[in-house]
């Protein structure tokens, strides 16, 4: 996990806290990116970011640098926590890395077991979804006409 603060244009909004909890991201304006930073400049470099145990890499994804505590960077770097980068206008600060997350990943197998084990809790839920499927597919309680249903 890693968590950003985001700092806004306007002097009168304050910093944004972001938290990440993919290994490998993408910090950017468009919309492929995870982190995605507003922004109307096409010239709007994009950061591929990769956590490995404690370290924190930024790659450019073209030929846009972007800066790194006020250097122009463009290739790969190594970040730390309070370094401040900049792509453009839009500027944000790294608050917190923490390696190896148990957020990095889902495991499926320990979820499916734990519904289990805890199915009665998930009883009234899991009624409402299946009312709610129902009535989604019944022409009548989704609103669809006789003739439009095809009788």
């Amino acid at each position: 996990m890693i968590k950003f603060e985001i700092y806004s244009n306007d002097e009168n909004i304050p910093p944004s806290p972001v938290s990440i909890y993919y290994p490998v991201f993408l910090i950017g304006n468009t919309s492929r990116c995870h982190l995605r930073l507003r922004s109307t400049d096409r010239q709007f470099p994009c950061i591929r970011c990769e956590i490995k145990e404690s370290k924190v890499y930024f790659e450019t994804t073209s030929d846009l640098a972007f800066l790194l505590n006020g250097k122009k960077v463009l290739g790969l770097v190594t970040v730390q926590v309070n370094d401040l980068i900049k792509l453009n206008t839009e500027s944000f600060r790294i608050i917190e890395v923490v390696p190896n997350s148990d957020m990095s990943e889902l495991n499926h197998e320990a979820l499916y077991d734990n519904f289990y084990t805890h199915k009665e809790e998930f009883e009234s839920v899991l009624g409402a979804i299946e009312k709610e499927l129902i009535y989604s597919n019944d022409d009548l309680f989704a609103g669809n006409s006789p003739k439009e249903a095809g009788e």
